[in-house]
Formats: structure tokens, C-alpha cells, sequence
């Protein structure tokens, strides 16, 4: 028999024009062992991030939920525990970076923007340590957009330019670039197939245009014209003997004249049909010198998991291949010919849109609210058959408009499923995923056609290589490092060395021994990685040591590809009448920090020799207000001129020594019972009973909190002001450490803090016409019967209500709901 099926977990139908079938059988193939075989040594996890919003300005907090994933189902991923998430501006120079728990594949966190940022485009990146052993093309990647109303808008981070009341044009003609991909890889001489095109501009934004195809004669043969971001397809069946030529026609009337590929005289072409809702239809054509003659096979691949393969020889110059959509996981199916040496002959990329969805129905919404109304609703996660589902979500609440457009954005959808596993760069890569019409359709399959896959090398597969992994998966929190002797004669080997996670009497207290060559390891629960770390030394006779932590250097960071739509409209909204209204806003109410009830406003006057509150920029403080939102700030410049932390009192305003106690905040209002000043260092309390032994020369910044504003988020503890110690850091290195005292040194906490819930205050909000979060939940999940009930504020005009995330079975759900 010429054919030959191996069914590995799906079922398939094949026929030919000679009506033989292959029967099912369950011999061993080694190149589908090799894949099953990578697929547990080398498991790949996908990362997606759910923002609150779509953009911000300098000084707010971007606040995300975190979903890492199994590539191969999308099921929630306990493979790791920590999650990287880095904010990178101009030059790939990170601006922030921080860790982040994952419990069983979901988490959270946000970080502050500085005040003085610039606007511009900048980037997030998100990636576990697993994942490092892969292309940095795999990492979480997202645009982020920042306004900054007191600077003057102008050329910003990667290269965005301002607009000034004048329409954004295309580039030249000359410019435009125009690419052939015939379906599979190649055009054989009498082997209908598809041919995919792209036409773009400089900037590698799509542009529109027509065409038509004629031979060699002058003979017109077809005409084709852009869709969706300037891709397109058309149907072609080249003849021998013949050559083609496109003619295209630009919108602005220039042309351009392109030699179609080559047709081959011999081989193998795969032409699939993906239109069908419910079955892809797949022809495997051979030209007819090849018949009856080299086994071939047919592999369809999801996410590096086999489907199915079939050996056949073709004994005819067609075999029609139909597969039950939903019969094979849902996103990208590569599909395969393979020769008898395992060598990929031709390949072609489909997109199955059939997936296992989560409905998600919302009560309680009503058109009208009051000022004031809170706004209480009930969530229903049912599968299409109706049954309950248990999922874990997040869900943003947004008012007014945003300078962005839903088709830009990148879902959990079209991250997890599209851009995630496609070379190159995807303009607008939501917009195939707004609804399932034909046009979508349609364009979701050039798509298809005009992008390279990247995650697996057949070359790699065939051989059975498997590349050494030089990162593990984080799944315990692990320190560790070395000592070096600062004397020849004292030795590193079984030197104790104590891990303090936490403060003094209520934190955890770890020991352990250096080995032969002075290097030290602790693993420690998740829960203390929310905690300072300190690491010290202690020999018996009195050595001095310096201590280490082992490097973990952040990988390569990749240009980001900036998406040109929206960049447009970002450009356009910097003059539009919402942005002067929010720019007013925002400058009326950061002034506003510094003023207070019950004064009088003073005449202008110009006061001279004015020394400003000095800025923090791209700190490493733990100031839960965000660096530099502070009373007072002293920078290193000031302390280097001390030689100890002895008068710090006399370096801030208000503050008097308590003898050897601590500090107290004068006060002007006859209360005489004020608590101490909590003083943290590294966002740390109790470490130090001594701020001497605190090295001045180690110190960055030190920061006072007076006002309620700023000592509010620290409850309790800061009733009496904070001062905040924020020692140096160095290295270009996940893990922030400071020298403090011989033989010591401390780390900032592993995870930052995460703020699960924000809803904002009703006396705060303002109807701005610009979008703003009004309430922001990361953390939600249903319950046994897929319910879920929610209260946040009603704003008084249209919101945006945005829901994502995942089932425990890997249920993509994305829903949004404007009102």
C-alpha cells in the first residue's frame, strides 16, 4: 500500500482520485519520538500581560496581571515561580526592572513611572528564567505609551515625532517594498496553489495597492489587490515554459513592476484551504515525475505536538487531507512534507480559529449611574455546552477615550495564540481577532502565508539534538553566592553564614556553611522573597570577608518593531482637545501636592537663588509613594560631605534626635506623644539598631515623609513620619545588593509588592474625556459553579469594561464591553 497513516491523537479522512485509503496504524516513527521526546525534555512556556489600561503619563502606575502558560495547550504553567518584567526605553536601556511571584501560573504586580519621563514609546518585557534558554523572540514584548504634559512634546523615545495640524503621508514610492510568498514554499510548473504578498512602506507599515499578473507574452492573467495591513493572496497555476510579471498600482498613483518567483519544473507543493468554519482541506500535489516514487511525510504540528503523521509515495498527483477543526487544539498548525531523509520539501502555516471557548456573560449592568452609584455585577464562565467554569481573571474598568485603537492592542488571544510563535513584525494584531467574518478570515490566512514560523528546527528534530539548557525553572526561591577573604591567610571554607528574610524577632533566621572554594546556598519558601535579605558573614576570629551573590546579568534585549497605526494616533491625540484638557489636569493636580487648606494665595513673585527639592531619577528606593514623592530628599552629593549618619537630624527640617532611640517629627500643633519616625533601609525595618553602622558612603538618597499623603500607605507604623535610607546598588543584574558593614550585605526583596485591588476615590475622579482606570482586580477567580460578583464605582460617563484570562484547562477567555 502507497499510504500509510499513523493517527496520534486525532481522527482525519483521506481520499484520492483513485479512491485508495491508508489504514491506521501504531508503528513507532523516530522523528515523531524526536518531538515527543523534545517536547518533555525542552517544555516551552509563553508569558502574556494583562495592562489596566492602554497608556499612561510620567508618574502614573502601570498595574498588570500575569499569565504564564505550557506552550504546547496553553494550560496554566507551574514549570516556574518567578516572573522578570523589565520597562526598556530609548537605546534598550532598562529603566525599571523587577520579579515577580507566580502561584501555579498566575500573578501580578505594578511598578511607578518617574515624574520626569519622557513621552515616547517604550517597551515591556516579561520572560522567566526558563525561558532564557530560548530566543529572546519568545519573551512577552509590549509597547507601552507614555504622554508627559510638562515637557514639551517632541522627538521621544523611538523616534516618535509631533504633529502638527497636517496629515500623516505615506513615504515615497520608491520606498514601498513588495514580497512574493508562494504557498509552501515554491510554484511547480501544473500544481494550482496560492501565492501570498506583502506590500509595506519604510517604516514597515502596510500600504495599499493593486496588481495584476501577466506572462511573458503581455497575456494578462489575474488581478489581486491588498487587504489588512497591505497582505493579500491570490490562486495561481503556473505553466510550463511561461514567466510572470506583476504590475502594481499604489495609492498615490506611482507603480511598480515585479518579477513573479520562478515555478519549479519539479516538486512538491501543499495547497490548504482553511475557509471552511467546521474542516481544513489540505491537497498534497507532486509533479508527475515524482510519482511512485520517494516515501514522503505528512506531518501537521501544534506547538512542537505531532497531530498525525502519513507516509505516501504518491501514486497520484493528488491526496485530499480533510481534518475536523475540532479535532486539533485551536491558534497555529504547521503542516509539513517531510522526504525520507527528514528534510522539510514544502511547509505551509494555518490558522485554526476552532477553539474550546469560555462564554462569559456579565449581570447587573444598567445603561444610566448616579454620581457616587456603586456598580455591583455577576459573572458567568459557562463552555459551549454550557457547564460551569472555574477560571482565573483580571478585569480593568476604564473611562473616556483612549489615543489607542482595539485592533492594535495585543490580547491573550493574539499574544498566546499568534504573536507569540510568528517571525517578524504583526500590524494590528488584535484586528483578527474582533470578529469571524469572512474578511477576517481571509486575512488571517495571508497572514499565514507571508510569515515564517520560528519556535522548532527541523534540522535540530531529524538529528534528535537537544540543546544544553544553561538556565533552570525557578521553582524555589534560591540565594546564593560566595566569600572572598580580604586576607590571604584567612580561610573560606565552613565559614557560617546567616540569611535574615524580614525583620529582627519576626522574620526567618537561615544558616548554613561556605564549601571548599567560600560559596553559600539557601532556598527559601516563595513568601520570603517579599522581604529585604540579609546575608552576613561570621567568622570566628574576627576575618573581614566581602560577599557575593552569584550574577544574574539580564539577556538581550531586542529593538522593539514600534506598531506605525498606533503610533499615528498617538501623534494625532498630542494636539487633540483631550490631551490639553488632561495636560491641564494632570499639571493642576501634581501642583497640588504642595499646597494646602486654609491659606491665602500670594501675587506672583520671582524669588532667586531657589534651591529646588532635588529629583530622584531611576532609583532603586522602596518609597511605597513611588522615588522622590517625599517631603524632603537628600541626594549622595550632600552626604558625601559627612563622614556618618550622627547629625542626620540636622539634614532634615522638623526631625529631632531621641537620644539614641530614633528620631521624632517636631510638633507645631501641641502634640506632644507623637511616635517615633519609622526608619526603613532598603524598605527594611529593625536590621540596624545603629544607623552608624550604616556606611555613608553606600547610601543613594534619604527621604522624609512628613505629610499624611505620603505616610498614609504605611498604615499604622508610619504615624509618625518615615525616613527612608536607600542604599547603592550596582551591576547590571536582576538582583539588587548593598555593602552596608564588614561582612554583611543586604538585598532588596525578591518579589515586588503587589497592590491587588485599585479603585479610585469618587472626590478624585474626574470626567476628563481622556482614558483613565477607574477600578483595576487581578486576582479574580469563579467559583464552583463559574460565578463571580464584583463592586467597583460607577463612572458618569461610557466605560470600558476589559476581562482575561485562563481556565485550569487552558480556556483562553478575553472579553471587553464598552457602555
Amino acid at each position: 500500500m502507497s499510504l500509510q497513516i499513523r493517527l496520534l491523537y486525532f481522527v482525519i479522512f483521506i481520499g484520492y482520485s483513485c479512491s485508495v485509503f491508508g489504514q491506521a496504524k501504531s508503528v513507532s516513527n523516530p522523528l515523531i519520538d524526536n518531538l515527543n521526546n523534545r517536547s518533555k525534555i525542552l517544555p516551552q512556556e509563553k508569558v502574556h500581560l494583562h495592562f489596566d489600561r492602554s497608556f499612561y503619563a510620567s508618574g502614573d502606575t502601570i498595574r498588570f496581571a500575569s499569565y504564564l502558560v505550557n506552550a504546547s495547550k496553553n494550560i496554566p504553567s507551574d514549570l516556574s515561580h518567578i516572573l522578570y518584567v523589565e520597562f526598556i526605553g530609548k537605546n534598550t536601556k532598562v529603566i525599571k526592572s523587577s520579579s515577580h511571584q507566580l502561584i501555579a501560573g498566575f500573578g501580578s504586580g505594578n511598578f511607578a513611572l518617574p515624574d520626569t519621563l519622557s513621552a515616547g514609546v517604550y517597551q515591556v518585557r516579561a520572560y522567566t528564567n526558563w525561558m532564557r534558554n530560548f530566543d529572546p523572540e519568545f519573551y512577552f514584548s509590549k509597547e507601552i505609551y507614555v504622554i508627559n504634559p510638562f515637557t514639551k512634546y517632541g522627538k521621544g523615545e523611538y523616534g516618535i515625532t509631533a504633529v502638527e495640524n497636517k496629515s500623516i503621508t505615506n513615504a515615497s514610492s520608491q520606498n514601498y517594498e513588495v514580497s512574493f510568498y508562494p504557498e509552501g514554499g515554491q510554484l511547480v510548473n501544473g500544481l494550482n496553489s496560492k501565492v501570498g504578498f506583502k506590500m509595506v512602506a519604510s517604516n514597515g507599515k502596510g500600504v495599499v495597492g493593486t496588481g495584476s499578473v501577466v506572462d511573458d507574452t503581455g497575456k494578462h492573467i489575474l488581478r489581486f489587490a491588498t487587504g489588512h495591513g497591505g497582505l493579500g493572496a491570490f490562486n495561481f497555476l503556473p505553466q510550463k515554459g511561461k514567466s510572470y510579471t506583476a504590475i502594481i498600482n499604489f495609492a498615490d498613483g506611482s507603480k511598480q513592476t515585479i518579477m513573479i518567483p520562478k515555478a519549479q519544473q519539479s516538486g512538491y507543493v501543499i495547497d490548504a484551504d482553511n475557509s471552511n468554519s467546521d474542516t481544513l482541506f489540505v491537497k498534497l500535489q507532486a509533479s508527475e515525475d515524482l510519482l511512485g516514487k520517494e516515501k514522503m511525510n505528512f506531518i501537521p504540528i501544534s506547538n512542537g505536538s505531532p497531530l498525525f503523521y502519513m507516509e505516501t509515495t504518491f501514486p497520484n498527483q493528488q491526496i485530499n487531507v480533510s481534518i475536523p477543526k475540532d479535532r486539533i487544539p485551536g491558534g497555529i498548525i504547521q503542516l509539513s512534507l517531510l522526504n525520507a531523509h527528514n528534510q522539510p520539501i514544502s511547509e505551509r502555516l494555518i490558522f485554526n480559529q476552532y477553539t474550546d471557548e469560555v462564554k462569559l456573560v456579565i449581570n447587573g449592568l444598567k445603561p444610566t449611574y448616579q454620581k457616587g452609584e456603586q456598580i455591583e455585577l455577576e459573572l458567568q464562565a459557562t463552555d459551549r455546552l454550557g457547564k460551569p467554569v472555574v477560571a482565573s481573571l483580571s478585569m480593568s474598568v476604564t473611562t473616556g477615550n483612549s489615543p489607542t485603537d482595539g485592533d492594535s492592542e495585543n490580547t491573550i488571544y493574539s499574544n498566546l495564540l499568534l504573536t507569540s510563535d510568528l517571525k517578524g513584525y504583526i500590524e494590528q494584531p488584535n484586528y483578527y481577532f474582533s470578529d469571524r467574518s469572512e474578511i477576517r478570515v481571509k486575512a488571517l490566512d495571508d497572514l499565514m502565508l507571508t510569515h515564517g514560523w520560528r519556535r522548532y528546527s527541523w534540522k535540530e528534530i531529524a538529528t534528535n539534538q537537544i540543546e544544553q539548557t544553561l538556565f533552570t525553572a525557578e521553582n524555589k526561591l534560591k540565594i546564593s553566592g560566595r566569600i572572598q577573604a580580604s586576607s590571604r591567610n584567612s580561610s573560606i571554607k565552613n565559614i557560617p553564614v546567616t540569611l535574615l528574610a524580614g525583620e529582627l524577632g519576626s522574620g526567618m533566621l537561615i544558616d548554613t556553611l561556605t564549601d571548599s572554594v567560600g560559596r553559600f546556598t539557601f532556598l527559601l519558601p516563595d513568601s520570603m522573597g517579599y522581604f529585604s535579605l540579609r546575608i552576613q558573614a561570621k567568622p570566628k576570629n574576627g576575618a573581614k570577608y566581602i560577599i557575593t551573590l552569584d550574577e544574574h546579568p539580564i539577556p538581550e534585549i531586542l529593538d522593539i518593531s514600534v506598531d506605525h497605526t498606533k503610533r499615528d494616533l498617538l501623534e494625532a491625540f498630542n494636539i487633540s482637545k483631550e490631551y490639553s484638557n488632561y495636560a491641564t489636569h494632570l499639571k493642576a493636580s501634581r501642583e497640588g501636592d504642595f499646597t494646602f487648606s486654609g491659606t491665602n494665595k500670594l501675587k506672583e513673585v520671582t524669588i532667586k537663588d531657589y534651591n529646588p527639592k532635588p529629583k530622584i531619577n531611576n532609583s532603586h528606593s522602596a518609597n511605597l509613594n513611588g522615588p522622590g514623592k517625599a517631603d524632603v530628599i537628600i541626594l549622595s552629593e550632600t552626604l558625601d560631605k559627612m563622614t556618618d549618619l550622627t547629625s542626620l537630624d540636622l539634614l532634615l527640617p522638623g526631625v529631632r534626635a531621641i537620644g539614641t532611640s530614633g528620631y521624632r517629627l517636631n510638633s507645631s500643633v501641641g502634640i506632644s506623644n507623637l511616635p517615633n519616625i519609622l526608619v526603613l533601609v532598603d524598605g527594611v525595618d529593625g536590621i540596624f539598631r545603629d544607623l552608624r553602622e550604616v556606611s555613608i558612603r553606600d547610601i543613594e538618597s534619604i527621604e522624609l515623609l512628613k505629610n499624611p499623603a505620603y505616610t498614609g500607605i504605611y498604615g499604622i507604623r508610619g504615624a509618625g513620619g518615615v525616613i527612608l535610607i536607600t542604599t547603592k546598588k550596582g551591576g547590571n543584574s536582576k538582583t539588587s545588593t548593598s555593602s552596608i558593614s564588614t561582612n554583611t550585605i543586604i538585598i532588596d526583596p525578591v518579589f515586588s509588592l503587589k497592590k491587588e485591588t485599585y479603585t479610585v476615590r469618587n472626590d478624585h475622579y474626574k470626567e476628563l474625556g481622556i482614558e483613565q482606570t477607574i477600578f483595576w482586580k487581578p486576582d479574580l477567580v469563579t467559583d464552583k459553579n463559574g460565578k463571580l460578583k464584583i463592586l467597583y464605582p460607577a463612572a458618569q460617563n461610557n466605560q470600558l469594561i476589559i476581562i482575561e484570562g485562563i481556565s485550569l484547562k487552558g480556556n483562553l477567555i478575553h472579553f471587553n464591553k464598552y457602555q
